[in-house]
């Protein structure tokens, strides 16, 4: 018989979304419930973890944030123990929104109800996939809207020795405040410091800059020994290959959330760093017929409803051609 408790946490978080969507099997039901049934999770879901389990899911609406808590806690039978250690481990593939305070949630769960001594060098890591987006609560409750192929990371110790998360991607954050306590997200070499603010710092691995948006407050952008101090609707981008700041005003301030709001944003951007984030946002391939179309600009907003929309609004200020088979997009130019 299969152990229960050594359930794969990535497995648990996909059958939980097949659940919520009314996908799943008859076995992955009694499978599901029978995990759920654990001794230690069946404490988390007692009652003790109910305020934990509210503040980290506060973006969703009440109907839907109780169906989770109540597909959570119903069913509990067995007495068994969860491996703390195999979630702690595991990475926590987010397939949707909604799922992203299930992980934040079970992550918590397994830090305290395993003991903390052994985790504080472990950190929670969480991965939203290329055409997904999505939200979280962090413990002290700064809030985080994650892009598409992005990682945020943090240890258990967050909030009670400092405030500090790692970021590989794009993140927007809405910093609660704390005098005593700066947050900074570390992205590719980069530090942002703030104390409680509003801004969006971009730093994918491929990309040739890390940039930072703000919108309240203050901020401190550094690198070694070199910073940028931001002022409202100004931004620092920082050149990873030769290693210096630059910092411009910001003309529009909606510009820096469009992504959040299903609106794609380029100013004067290259086609080949357009279809960067087209591969990011939809999890496709982009092939070009010729080099000389990658260095072609294009500004403009575009609204983020569907691949095929994106490519027609763009061909339509250029006399390009597209070409979309399954996960592979070919641009071409017109004869």
């Amino acid at each position: 018989m299969k152990r229960m408790e050594n359930m794969d946490s990535e497995r648990f978080i996909e059958m939980m979304e097949r659940y919520l969507r009314h996908e799943a099997t008859d076995e992955e039901k009694v499978e599901l419930s029978q995990w759920i049934g654990t001794s230690r999770m069946q404490r988390a879901l007692d009652g003790k973890y109910t305020d934990l389990w509210h503040s980290v899911s506060p973006e969703l609406d009440s109907d839907t944030r109780s169906e989770m808590w109540q597909n959570l806690s119903q069913h509990i039978r067995e007495e068994r123990a969860i491996g703390r250690r195999q979630v702690m481990k595991t990475i926590c593939k987010i397939a949707s929104v909604v799922l992203l305070p299930v992980a934040v949630f079970l992550a918590v769960v397994a830090y305290y109800e395993g003991g903390q001594a052994k985790s504080d060098t472990t950190p929670f890591s969480f991965v939203v996939d290329s055409g997904q987006k999505a939200s979280m609560t962090l413990p002290d409750g700064t809030k985080v809207w994650l892009n598409s192929a992005s990682k945020l990371s943090y240890y258990p110790s967050y909030n009670r020795d400092d405030r500090r998360v790692f970021l590989t991607g794009e993140a927007y954050f809405e910093v609660a405040k704390n005098p005593d306590k700066k947050f900074v997200v570390a992205c590719q070499g980069v530090e942002v410091e703030a104390l409680g603010t509003t801004f969006d710092v971009k730093g994918y691995d491929d990309d040739a800059m890390v940039s930072t948006s703000l919108l309240e407050g203050s901020v401190r952008v550094s690198h070694q020994n070199q910073s940028v101090l931001l002022a409202p609707s100004e931004e620092a981008s920082f050149d990873k290959t030769k290693l210096v700041f630059a910092k411009s005003k910001i003309e529009d301030s909606r510009q820096v959330d469009f992504w959040r709001r299903n609106i794609l944003y380029f100013r004067s951007a290259t086609l080949a760093e357009i279809a960067k984030t087209m591969e990011r946002l939809y999890g496709v391939s982009v092939e070009f017929e010729s080099d000389e179309l990658k260095n072609i600009s294009f500004s403009g907003s575009i609204r983020n409803n569907s691949l095929t929309n994106a490519f027609y609004i763009i061909s339509l200020t250029y006399p390009l051609t597209y070409e979309i088979d399954r996960d592979v997009v070919k641009i071409g130019l017109k004869q």
